[in-house]
């Protein structure tokens, strides 16, 4: 996504970082409390605004888009331990046809999505959209191609040109 590569460009440390061994993170008891609990701290603490620039950043003012909502909650699971190769950031349409963006826990017990939208966590198929992307395992700079609620081996970027 092209609000991506501005968030990298204030983020790079978060961009840059290639995995050959992924991570597929236990998905204990804890981790899931932990999981629903950034889930509704972060559902409750920023409020929706629309964002027309699509900027992806952090909450910073209280409020924010989608992407908003997915960044503050990446970054929340990681300062708590959980490996950033385990957390992707998904884009798709949603019932409406308009773009979103949620958070993906790689998990042992499955994909799980943490989404502005609804309440709990909740495996990423159970969401009514139309998943577009994802960020790649190995690198988060990197997008796979999504199709019928499964990631394509492809790589997404492979099919850029330009510098």
């Amino acid at each position: 996504p092209a609000g991506f590569v501005g968030f990298c460009v204030r983020h790079s440390q978060e961009c840059l970082v290639s995995s050959p061994h992924p991570s597929l993170i236990a998905f204990t008891a804890e981790r899931r409390a932990e999981a629903e609990q950034v889930q509704l701290a972060t559902n409750q603490t920023i409020q929706p605004r629309e964002n027309p620039s699509h900027a992806w950043d952090y909450a910073r003012d209280g409020a924010g888009d989608c992407n908003t909502y997915a960044l503050t909650k990446r970054q929340a699971l990681m300062a708590r331990g959980w490996p950033a190769d385990s957390l992707l950031l998904a884009a798709a349409y949603d019932e409406l046809g308009e773009g979103h963006l949620v958070l993906i826990a790689h998990t042992s017990d499955g994909d799980f999505a943490l989404d502005n939208r609804v309440d709990h966590v909740v495996e990423w198929s159970e969401l009514p959209y139309r998943w577009i992307s994802m960020q790649s395992q190995n690198s988060p700079a990197r997008w796979v191609a999504v199709t019928e609620k499964r990631v394509l081996v492809a790589d997404a970027t492979a099919a850029r040109k330009g510098p």
